[in-house]
């Protein structure tokens, strides 16, 4: 059975710690290390619940867990987060919230500014939603969240995200829903190996409509940006309007 487990992980050197730990969460790696050679496998998690790989060593090569998108590429390359207690926000104001998005764990090995994605993982199989028309919409990761009004503790399997809301129209606006695109969005850990995801401001523009757009920088001061394995495929343009309801 998989649980869910507290824990720091990211940002750091794979430990026997460590690997207890995803172990606890329904995750088995083992790495061995044979003459020139690394010896990786793991067993469970998702998508592929079997990986071996063999990895050319040096003397100051590393393998490093940090957290990644959760996403399958050929599916979605969208977040759609689903506020559990949507937000009332008040006309011509401006708030701050936090939110939970999810996150796969990704192995790189690493040897000094060079690094390489050799696997990654989830612990279930991921949900998607249409956000939009059935002809014109976008597929998206879907994930619930709570709201909270301070950085919640993160956990394994998630990032800790801030939202700046602005409404610039003269009503009271209901938002239920936050879209992120993926590709541009950065992720961050903190030195005791949190996750965090970067921060995003959502102006609302009309009834059901707004933009989101990533504001290049972490939504705690003192993050470290990860490795981002999409990045070079695309320039960083994070925005994403909002047509079909927030």
């Amino acid at each position: 059975m998989i649980i869910e487990v507290r824990c720091v992980i990211y940002g750091k050197e794979l430990s026997p710690a460590i690997i207890a730990k995803l172990h606890e969460a329904g995750v088995k790696l083992i790495v061995e290390k044979s003459g020139v050679f690394i010896a990786y496998r793991r067993e469970g998690g998702f998508p592929e619940d079997r990986v071996e790989k063999i990895i050319e060593s040096t003397k100051s090569c590393r393998i490093m867990a940090y957290p990644i998108h959760s996403i399958q590429m050929e599916v979605s390359t969208h977040l759609l987060l689903r506020l559990t207690k949507p937000i009332v926000v008040a006309p011509r104001s401006k708030l701050t919230v936090y939110a939970t998005a999810p996150i796969s764990v990704g192995i790189y090995v690493v040897e000094g500014n060079s690094r390489k994605l050799i696997d990654s993982f989830g612990f279930s199989p991921y949900k998607y939603a249409l956000y939009g028309k059935p002809a014109s919409g976008i597929v998206c990761r879907f994930y619930r969240t709570e709201v909270f009004a301070e950085p919640p503790e993160p956990a394994l399997w998630e990032a800790v995200t801030k939202v700046r809301v602005e409404n610039s129209t003269k009503e009271f606006i209901e938002v239920k829903n936050i879209v992120y695109p993926l590709l541009h969005t950065d992720l961050y850990v903190d030195d005791e190996g949190n996750a965090y995801m970067e921060l995003a401001h959502l102006h609302i523009r009309g009834k059901g409509l707004g933009t989101v757009t990533l504001e290049n920088e972490p939504p705690l001061s003192g993050l470290k940006r990860c490795p981002q394995p999409f990045m070079k495929l695309l320039e960083k343009v994070g925005k994403f309007s909002m047509e079909y309801g927030l």
